[in-house]
């Protein structure tokens, strides 16, 4: 049996988006918000989909706030990404 780590433990969210980044993603997603497809797992990760490159953008649960205002409107059922 493989043990799989939980999403939240991830080795990848040791290496945190930079305030740079997050505001190009925003920006990305204003310019083609159909492009895009947002998750957030229970452990508190949002997963940013990028529809047309199958790309993953994982953001911890302390940049999804940023994020989120930087995208200047509310995204259904991710509240304030508690």
């Amino acid at each position: 049996m493989i043990n799989i780590a939980p999403l939240s433990e991830l080795s990848l969210l040791e290496n945190p988006l930079d305030h740079h980044e997050i505001t190009a993603l925003a920006a990305d997603i204003r310019r083609v918000p159909q492009g895009f497809r947002f998750v957030r797992q229970a452990s508190g990760v949002h997963l940013v989909f990028n529809r047309r490159r199958s790309h993953v953008t994982l953001l911890k649960a302390e940049e999804w706030p940023v994020f989120a205002e930087l995208l200047g409107e509310p995204l259904a059922g991710h509240g304030d990404g508690r």
